[in-house]
């Protein structure tokens, strides 16, 4: 997932900007043509997002984009978590993606500092097994050609 277009769709990144490879996935996995908004609407508590409407298969974890419209880095903060598990496994500021586990009803918890501030799920992962979405262990730099 790499990209620099507007929020919920990929694009091609320019030749001077390098970016990371944080993984892939080769299967276990659904990505949407078009990213479905799953912004809170709420700042500062954990509020519960169901995406089982969204899904085709049991999904155990949601690739999520976090999309902030205001440049300022006061208001840009936000975190993702399964739910009811009280414990953050993904926050930061700024345009990011990652994959988020999810529990048994295929619901993710999400806090933002600002209103400004989206989720976008733009796919999800059903495979792993047991152990949820398959995890990111390794990343590399990609120079640009």
């Amino acid at each position: 997932m790499a990209g620099a277009g507007p929020p919920g769709q990929t694009g091609a990144l320019g030749k001077t900007a390098p970016f990371r490879v944080l993984g892939y996935i080769t299967e276990g996995a659904t990505f949407f043509p078009n990213a479905k908004e799953y912004s809170v609407g709420s700042t500062a508590t954990w509020l519960p997002k169901d995406i089982s409407g969204d899904t085709a298969v049991a999904a155990n974890g949601a690739i999520i984009e976090c999309w902030t419209s205001t440049p300022t880095s006061a208001d840009k903060f936000w975190g993702l978590q399964k739910n009811g598990s009280g414990g953050i496994s993904g926050e930061g500021s700024g345009h990011a993606w990652g994959i988020f586990e999810l529990d048994a009803n295929e619901i993710f918890e999400g806090k933002v500092d600002h209103l400004s501030q989206d989720f976008f799920l733009v796919g999800y992962t059903h495979g792993g097994g047991a152990s949820g979405p398959p995890r990111i262990v390794q990343w590399r730099e990609v120079a640009p050609d």
